[in-house]
């Protein structure tokens, strides 16, 4: 199970910077990671009917998984897979512990391609 903590990002941050503020913000919420969605909704000024979230970033510790292949198995043989989201935005980082894969699910007029040009372009940022 996803525990989804909201935070709010401000895109026009320099990245580094903005890793910075998501850090303190989600040390911050971590208290209230058990609180109910309900509790949650309740405490927004959105209206009634607004989604709570609207796009979703997944980061994943994918040690030993380099070549995308994931956990193997004896004597199982995966024969598809693919990730569903509900969100209109998307972002799984997978940290192999060498390297970061993306996997972007966007719905138009966002284009998966773009958004995940832009997270590599930042990652090589921070490691250059």
């Amino acid at each position: 199970y996803i525990n989804t903590l909201p935070i709010r990002i401000d895109a026009t941050q320099a990245l580094d910077q903005g890793l910075g503020v998501v850090q303190a913000q989600l040390g911050e919420l971590l208290r209230h990671e058990h609180a109910p969605l309900a509790l949650a909704q309740q405490a927004t000024s959105l209206p009634a009917q607004s989604p709570l979230f609207t796009s979703l970033l997944n980061y994943r510790h994918s040690r030993g998984a380099a070549d995308g292949s994931g956990v193997e198995l004896a004597g199982v043989t995966p024969l598809f897979g693919q990730e569903r989201t509900n969100y209109p935005l998307t972002v799984s980082v997978d940290d192999t512990g060498v390297g970061f894969r993306f996997v972007v699910q966007a719905v138009a007029p966002m284009d998966s391609g773009v958004v995940c040009g832009l997270f590599e372009t930042a990652v090589m940022n921070l490691v250059v």
